[in-house]
Parts: structure tokens; C-alpha cells; sequence
């Protein structure tokens, strides 16, 4: 498992990914986000969720150039979902609202009101909680958009608290329904 959690980090940062953050970086710093409030979303404990999908292969050398293969498949096809899922969600179709979309991570920003964006963000979590039967954990959360600051520093501010334990705790605590009712199944 070790060789396999390095050789998982070493294809997470190949050149392609690198030059993708690269760019959104730069993209950042030029936008002008002018929504009510700033959406993030990251995914946690998907390591897990890879890990699984190459559960069955052997750990022959000749076979780790498939298993490589596979799990950059299985991250891509997670990370599609769940772009698609939140743009799908929130209604992100103009690439001006959009602040970080990389691999696991999605900040945009939107009008819609809090009520609507907490409901929206626990449907989420629930849809992928639920469709990788926990292995999937999507922290989320919304502040509001401080027309005053630098988009760097939103986006700063938004990851914070996006990781932030007092985060985690409430993600907890909101989401307690879906993540006790897969362990009753």
C-alpha cells in the first residue's frame, strides 16, 4: 500500500495537472468576481475510493502500468462527476464565476442565497457520500463575497475555511442523517 500511496502522489502531480493549477492561478488573480457569495468545495478521502478500484490486481511490476492507468482513469472519471454534478447543481455556466477548478477542488462564485446554497451543497455531499458508499467525504462550504478584497484573498479566505476543524465539525454535525444511515444498511 505504501509503494502504491507514493506511486498514486507521484501521478497526481504530472506535468498536465501542474500546468492546469499553473493557469487558474494566473486566470484568479485577472477575474473580476462580482457574485454575492463564494462557493468552495474540495473532496476528502478519496485516496480510499482509488484505492478500491485497483483492489483486485495483483502487485506484479508488469502490471503497473495498467494499475497507473487505471487510477488516473478512476480519478478523472470522480473528478468529471463531480464537476458536472456541481455545475449541474448551482447552474456554473459562465467561466467568469469560476475561481479554482482543479482536481478535487471547485470555488466559484454565485447570487444564489444561503438557504439555497446549503441545501444544494447537502444534496451534493449526499449524492457522492452515497454513490461511494462513504468512501467519498466532500467538504463544502459558502462565505460572502468581499468585493473589497483581491480574488487571491477570497480564494484564500474560502480555503481556510473550507478546511478549517470548526468546518469538518459542522459538516458533521449538518450531515449526521446520511452519514449514520449508510452503517444501518
Amino acid at each position: 500500500n505504501e509503494l502504491l500511496e507514493t506511486k498514486l502522489a507521484d501521478l497526481c502531480l504530472n506535468d498536465e495537472r501542474e500546468k492546469k493549477i499553473i493557469n487558474n492561478k494566473k486566470n484568479i488573480l485577472t477575474k473580476n468576481i462580482d457574485t454575492k457569495n463564494i462557493v468552495g468545495f474540495h473532496v476528502d478521502k478519496i485516496q480510499n475510493f482509488l484505492f478500491s478500484a485497483i483492489n483486485s490486481q495483483n502487485n506484479d511490476s508488469e502490471k503497473e502500468k495498467k494499475k497507473k492507468k487505471m487510477i488516473l482513469n478512476s480519478s478523472d472519471k470522480i473528478s468529471s462527476d463531480f464537476y458536472n454534478k456541481i455545475e449541474e447543481k448551482f447552474s456554473v455556466k459562465e467561466k467568469e464565476k469560476i475561481l479554482v477548478k482543479t482536481s478535487g477542488k471547485y470555488i466559484f462564485g454565485t447570487d444564489l442565497e444561503t438557504e439555497i446554497i446549503n441545501k444544494k451543497c447537502k444534496e451534493i455531499f449526499e449524492y457522492f457520500y452515497k454513490i461511494s458508499n462513504g468512501q467519498i467525504f466532500l467538504l463544502y462550504t459558502w462565505c460572502d463575497n468581499d468585493t473589497s478584497l483581491e480574488n487571491k484573498k477570497k480564494l484564500d479566505l474560502c480555503m481556510k475555511k473550507l478546511k478549517s476543524s470548526k468546518n469538518y465539525n459542522e459538516l458533521l454535525k449538518d450531515n449526521a442523517g446520511i452519514l449514520f444511515s449508510l452503517s444501518q444498511n
